[in-house]
């Protein structure tokens, strides 16, 4: 019986808090816990008995190949005995092929005084028994043909087809019985000093007695225990032989071992004795240990069950913390059905409380806010703007702005968890976000400001540095040429004193204005700086590209700012590789000449070098100096906005420190970079990339060229 005991606010709807008398599950989920267990028990001892059989089956397996490679080795062995003694006889008849019966005897003799389940040794020139030893008991066989024996005929041609010798048995022998036959087929050298010239002289064979051959090697007794097969395998062309065993074993998965012997491919097979068995000896008692074990889980999972309390207790206290967020919260299953929220989920949601309750689908709540036209950006898009929120749903996490009817903005961020359900924050960004449009203002304020005031700048500064070059002409304007005549009509000795101090006034007014001029050309110079920072901070810049040769940027660059190395000195040196680059010339000629600017004003004594490299990522032209350098440490704030190096030698050199910020966002605004290289105290190096578009409307051309002093 279930009582409620208080209301936490979770959702506007009663939260269900269990009394301690009700601790415990129901009578039905522990005893479908309790079958779950013994299912999975039984699932367990099932997959646990069929591993100990195979761990069985394969200690079996073991055990019969250590007993079958002993029955191989011994095989090999016997078999290699008489492949031996058989080449050897083979060796005599090559070498003697008119061989007497005498001596083939005498070679045979001796080697079956130590083998006794030899039945015979034969000669067959020609494929036709001749001689045989002994000739007792195997009369028969003298005269066989082995051309019209069908039985024997294949394996003989086989061997004489080859060039090898073979093992054939069990054979029904014309003398009677079952015998083994191992064949060595002879050539001979008609003639002698050639060594290809061997011709077939015909076969030479040896019989032993299948059964004594067995029982020699154990076989009888072997098979007490084990089945066993032993054929010939590999003979693709040929008849395949069986030599012990029925063929039958190869259908029970035996356990195979390969024959090392040059007469043929032949191999063992084995199984224990009936084939393998299903099961292992004690499975019985091993059976009914595992069902013990079963039932004493059982027991203690009906303790186990007692204890989950303690989940409800955790589950309890997760509900409570969900609903101590100071933002919104929510869990959507798989499906898109609401799980659980917070009371702040359903503030900031607003509507209808009894909407949004577990098990209400997340299109329904949408549709319902869009109804209330709680959602700015749907009014009038309504199905546009659902079916954009669902296709950023289905990606599994996304973030996205909403604003209400009342101006607040929420910020909903979802995300998909491994098990597929969706876990949503909702968090009111209003203040945040008047912030930030404060500040954009305040910036932009700031941007306008700098504009104007560059604009207001440079309108007078033109019209002094116009007068300030006309005053550089002070002779020729009117006032002057009427002096002139004046002083013209002077006594010759009145118009030398006279014009000597003419001459020095309008020298004295042309120095200043020059110097006038100067002073006003680094003024505009720092307002056109200011202006194209105000202009890349409000806009960004904008480029005019065209396709220009490098080599011409930099030659009128350096050219410029010559004048002012020059006088200091220094040594500039340009190279003239050519390379045809994508980009706007005035801007990149207005990186090069900042560069050289500034190498030229923190350059005491050397040189200022540009040189460019063309390489796998574009064009790259460096500017290096023997200057002061700086330390490492300042070398990526040399590219913010205003800032300069702090050092005794550089206080005084002036400018506004927005020239390399300017430089690198050209740079960046093509595509490349501009980076730096420095050791304070003796120089820097100042790299300008500018990267090689992968298509241009005529093909680039590059070509390296020397340095021009």
């Amino acid at each position: 019986m279930k009582r409620k005991v208080r209301d936490v606010g979770l959702m506007n709807t009663k939260l269900d808090i269990i009394a301690p008398s009700d601790i415990g599950p129901t009578r039905p989920v522990m005893l479908l816990a309790l079958l779950a267990t013994l299912f999975l028990g039984l699932f367990i001892i099932y997959e646990r008995e069929k591993l100990s059989d195979s761990r069985y089956d394969q200690q079996l397996r073991r055990e019969v190949i250590l007993d079958v490679f002993v029955i191989r080795e011994n095989i090999q062995a016997q078999i290699f005995d008489r492949i031996l003694a058989l080449r050897e006889l083979a060796t005599i008849i090559s070498q003697d092929p008119d061989v007497s019966d005498e001596v083939f005897g005498a070679a045979a003799q001796r080697y079956l005084t130590n083998n006794p389940e030899v039945i015979n040794v034969a000669m067959a020139p020609d494929l036709i028994i001749t001689s045989i030893f002994p000739i007792e008991g195997n009369e028969k066989a003298i005269g066989l043909n082995y051309r019209e024996n069908e039985e024997q005929f294949p394996k003989v041609q086989q061997a004489m087809e080859t060039g090898d010798g073979l093992v054939t048995g069990p054979v029904n022998l014309v003398q009677g019985g079952q015998g083994l036959i191992l064949r060595q087929p002879i050539f001979v050298k008609r003639n002698p000093e050639d060594e290809a010239s061997q011709e077939p002289w015909g076969m030479l064979s040896m019989v032993v007695d299948y059964q004594a051959f067995l029982d020699g090697l154990g076989l009888p007794e072997f098979t007490k225990k084990y089945d066993i097969l032993i054929h010939e395998i590999g003979a693709e062309s040929h008849e395949q032989q069986t030599f012990f065993g029925d063929p039958a074993i190869l259908d029970r998965d035996p356990e195979k071992l390969e024959f090392d012997f040059p007469f043929g491919v032949w191999e063992l097979a084995a199984t224990t004795a009936g084939g393998w068995p299903k099961f292992r000896p004690d499975f019985q008692r091993t059976l009914a240990i595992e069902y013990l074990v079963l039932v004493l889980v059982l027991g203690v999972l009906w303790y186990v069950l007692q204890l989950v309390e303690a989940h409800r207790t955790n589950k309890r206290l997760l509900t409570n913390a969900i609903e101590a967020l100071p933002d919104a919260f929510v869990i959507f299953d798989p499906k898109g059905r609401m799980v659980t929220c917070n009371s702040r989920y359903v503030e900031l949601l607003g509507g209808d409380p009894e909407l949004i309750v577990p098990g209400v689908h997340y299109r329904q709540l949408i549709l319902a806010a869009i109804d209330r036209r709680n959602m700015l950006e749907a009014i009038g898009r309504e199905q546009e703007w659902l079916a954009d929120w669902e296709q950023k749903r289905k990606k599994g996490s996304f973030d996205h702005e909403i604003t209400t009817l009342t101006g607040r903005v929420i910020r909903a961020s979802d995300r998909t968890m491994p098990d597929g359900n969706t876990v949503g924050l909702r968090v009111d960004v209003t203040e945040l976000k008047e912030a930030k449009v404060a500040a954009d203002a305040a910036n932009k304020a700031k941007s306008d400001f700098m504009a104007v005031l560059s604009h207001e700048l440079r309108t007078p500064l033109t019209v002094m540095l116009g007068m300030a070059r006309l005053s550089q002409n002070i002779d020729r304007l009117p006032a002057s040429k009427a002096l002139s005549g004046k002083v013209a009509q002077l006594p010759q000795e009145d118009q030398e004193i006279l014009g000597n101090h003419v001459d020095a006034v309008y020298a004295s007014v042309k120095d200043m204005m020059i110097k006038v001029e100067n002073s006003g050309e680094h003024l505009m110079f720092l307002v056109n700086e200011i202006l194209d920072f105000a202009k890349m901070e409000a806009s960004g810049l904008t480029l005019n590209r065209e396709q220009t040769d490098i080599a011409d940027i930099i030659k009128t660059a350096a050219d410029q700012i010559s004048p002012m190395i020059l006088e200091k000195g220094l040594e500039l040196v340009v190279d003239d590789t050519s390379c045809v680059v994508h980009v706007d010339p005035k801007r990149i000629q207005q990186v090069l000449m900042n560069l050289l600017g500034n190498a030229a004003k923190f350059t005491p004594a050397g040189k200022i070098s540009v040189t460019t490299q063309i390489g796998p990522q574009g064009v790259e032209v460096q500017v290096e100096d023997t200057g002061l350098g700086m330390p490492d440490s300042e070398v990526e704030k040399i590219f913010e906005p205003f800032h300069q190096v702090d050092s005794s030698k550089r206080r005084g050199i002036g400018g506004t420190g927005l020239g390399l910020a300017i430089s690198r966002e050209i740079a960046v605004s093509h595509g490349g970079n501009l980076t730096a290289t420095t050791t304070e105290g003796s120089g820097s190096i100042f790299t300008l990339l500018l990267r090689l578009p992968p298509v241009l409307d005529e093909p680039i051309v590059c070509q390296d060229a020397e340095m021009l002093t």
